[in-house]
């Protein structure tokens, strides 16, 4: 917590474009930052959340107010306390104080003990361990690590008519209704959880199989999908993409299978030929 320091020039009369500059930086728009000025009980503007990007980059203006860079870029280089010119100062002190301090990981609620500064306190989120995830179903709340979602997941959805149960390294077969967009695999030794989409257009349908779990997960997965007419036939081998976080509807990442409309039988469906194997990510690079 920075105080901001007393300047007499908030008691003399303000200029008629100091006005727009008295609301938080965070308020005014095109603003990204997220430091927010807030008054204490003697009536003293403080910095009450000074924290990334603001804990790598600070300015002060000429009479002492601190903003982030993210707020000085929103405010368009004006102080969002006196109206001052601002972006050209860094508070070097403030940033040596703010990267020396260790803040928890909000992951601590599912069994992270790692402490970070505030410089590095995104990366190790995008590459925590514990980050929960969100169970894919429709509507469902639940959230959790990932053995928790799938246990949630066996227990609450596994008798719906859009989950499958399967093993890796063997085939499988999916069939998708005229107008279903996704089915749910689950694995059934390894407790791992998968969404094949499904995303038509007015020529075919893209499909794409992901895997529900963090970003830092340590294991690959690698999917064939092949649908097929009797005449020819569409294969992909992919990688499996990790979402911590699934929505229905949503666009399939980057690698996909385009599926031609004849591939379509004529009962509707759509079906589809699916292998998925455990690859552990260690290992795959060993080998390169």
């Amino acid at each position: 917590m920075a105080r901001r320091p007393r300047t007499t020039s908030r008691k003399t009369s303000q200029s008629p474009n100091s006005a727009a500059h008295t609301q938080s930086p965070k308020a005014q728009k095109g603003c990204k930052g997220s430091c927010e000025p807030s008054d204490d009980e003697e009536g003293e503007e403080i910095v009450t959340n000074l924290t990334p990007p603001s804990a790598t980059h600070s300015e002060n203006c000429e009479n002492g107010h601190v903003s982030c860079g993210a707020c000085c870029l929103g405010a368009h280089n004006n102080c969002g306390s006196c109206g001052s010119p601002i972006g050209t100062n860094r508070n070097r002190a403030l940033e040596r104080v703010l990267d020396s301090m260790r803040v928890p990981c909000p992951n601590a609620l599912y069994g992270c003990t790692e402490y970070s500064s505030f410089s590095n306190k995104l990366q190790h989120e995008k590459t925590c361990r514990h980050s929960p995830c969100s169970c894919p179903y429709p509507n469902c709340t639940y959230t959790g690590l990932p053995s928790s979602v799938y246990s949630h997941f066996a227990a609450t959805h596994s008798a719906s008519s859009q989950s499958q149960s399967f093993f890796f390294d063997y085939e499988f077969l999916v069939s998708l209704e005229t107008d279903q967009r996704h089915v749910f695999l689950q694995e059934v030794t390894k407790d791992r959880l998968f969404v094949l989409s499904r995303r038509p257009n007015r020529l075919g349908s893209m499909v794409a199989v992901e895997c529900i779990g963090p970003i830092s997960l340590e294991r690959k997965f690698v999917y064939e999908v092949m649908a097929a007419d009797g005449v020819g036939f569409a294969r992909l081998r992919a990688l499996a993409e990790t979402r911590a976080v699934w929505l229905g509807g949503q666009q399939p990442g980057n690698k996909y299978l385009f599926v031609p409309e004849e591939f379509v039988g004529a009962d509707g469906k759509l079906k589809l030929e699916v292998t998925i194997r455990d690859r552990e990510l260690r290992s795959a690079r060993a080998r390169k």
